[in-house]
């Protein structure tokens, strides 16, 4: 049985509205676990917000709470799109 391999982009690559799971986090531990704090962590379902023309940083919608994520952070933080 063949496997479908997804797609991982950045956080910074969704557009308005859009939705994803995250898979993974390509940063330090003291990022990550600032991530973790905020609920941000592997299985979980963020929406797209906001976001200003690939400058500022991206708003998303984390379990009906709105985190407000640095550019260069949601570079670093994979999805798989859904």
């Amino acid at each position: 049985m063949a496997y479908k391999k997804l797609q991982q982009i950045s956080l910074a690559q969704l557009e308005l509205g859009e939705q994803g799971r995250l898979v993974r986090i390509d940063g330090g531990r003291k990022m990550i676990r600032r991530l973790e704090v905020l609920g941000l962590r592997p299985g979980k379902v963020v929406r797209i917000v906001s976001t200003v023309f690939e400058r500022g940083p991206v708003i998303v919608d984390l379990d009906g709470r709105l985190l407000a994520i640095g550019r260069g952070q949601a570079q670093k933080i994979f999805l798989e799109k859904i």
